[in-house]
This record gives C-alpha cells, sequence and structure tokens, in this order.
C-alpha cells in the first residue's frame, strides 16, 4: 500500500508542478500548427538549444546521470509533451539502472549547463527511510543544491527554457541516483 502512495503522491506532485493556465490540447492539430508557427517564427531570434547539456556534480567530480527526456521545438517536442510524459514519473524505477553515486551530505551539488542558461531548474527526490517514501519538489536558486541527510535518494533534474515573452523553449529532464553519506 505504501508504493501505491508513493507513486500518487509522486504523480500529483509532478502534475501540480507542470500544470499551466493555458490548458490547450497538444494532440488537437490547430495546437500543433501554432505550436510550430510560434517556433519558426522565434527560431531566428532564440539561442540555439539543440546541443545543450546537462549534467551533475559534486567537487568537480562527475555524478552519474541518464537522459530522461530532451525536449524541443526543433525535434517536435513542446511543453505538453514535457506535462505528459514527466506527469506520471516513478523515480526508483527510472534510476533502477543508473549507477549510484556516492556524494556528501550539506555539500554543494552543481549543475553544469553547456549552453544557455535556463530560466527554471528544478528537482523531484525520492528516499526510502523506514520502508517509507519521502517525497520532495524543490526549485533551485542558482546552479546548486544541497542535500542534507543521508541516504539513498532517486533524482529527477528538470532545466527548462523560456524565449523572450515568457514561452516555453526547451526541457532538459535528467535522472540520477544517490548514496548520501
Amino acid at each position: 500500500m505504501s508504493y501505491l502512495k508513493t507513486i500518487a503522491l509522486l504523480s500529483l506532485i509532478v502534475g501540480l508542478g507542470a500544470c499551466q493556465p493555458n490548458n490547450q490540447n497538444s494532440t488537437n492539430p490547430e495546437n500543433t500548427t501554432k505550436n510550430e508557427q510560434t517556433y519558426e517564427e522565434n527560431k531566428e531570434k532564440s539561442i540555439p538549444l539543440d546541443n545543450v547539456n546537462v549534467s551533475l556534480s559534486q567537487n568537480e567530480q562527475n555524478i552519474t546521470s541518464e537522459s530522461v527526456l530532451n525536449c524541443f521545438p526543433s525535434n517536435s517536442c513542446y511543453e505538453e509533451t514535457v506535462n505528459r510524459e514527466l506527469g506520471n514519473v516513478n523515480l526508483y524505477k527510472m534510476t533502477e539502472d543508473v549507477s549510484i553515486t556516492s556524494v556528501k551530505e550539506d555539500e554543494e551539488i552543481t549543475i553544469n549547463i553547456d549552453g544557455p542558461q535556463p530560466k527554471k531548474i528544478s528537482y523531484i527526490t525520492e528516499t526510502l527511510k523506514n520502508d517509507t517514501a519521502s517525497i520532495s519538489d524543490e526549485v533551485v536558486d542558482g546552479n546548486s543544491f544541497v542535500i542534507s541527510s543521508k541516504g539513498e535518494y532517486s533524482i529527477l533534474l528538470t532545466a527548462q527554457w523560456e524565449d523572450e515573452n515568457g514561452k516555453f523553449d526547451g526541457s532538459v529532464s535528467k535522472a540520477a541516483k544517490l548514496n548520501v553519506k
């Protein structure tokens, strides 16, 4: 029962975090055409994000992570896709094949962005303590964050870019598994 509660709570957190006031349905061809037109209109003005690389490190040591979703209008991926794909995420399942990286408690984990800086960086952590899942959803202020409790954590990090008008310009999501000592 605890596992089902964890999945439901995580889905709720991610779903609420992904909600936007614009409730257009991405399967509507009219909306897709509007998205493509917006992309084409802004393509000349926006900074190319197709090759942006996002990684994590602590004290200049790389933290193993796996790419979950690279979503940009240039690969016909839009904000609706991010909301749909990450709306029902299971962090433990997503990170089951990712190598565990040991990191130090209360020391900065740096988010390295090889490209333009995103408008928003957020992460979700999930850890098990005494057979109970603990879930946290945080927005990063700057390019680093700290985990201040020992344990094994599954993390989903998402960096999101917006154009000068505040419209979705791309998103990169990475999954990692950390052993905080």
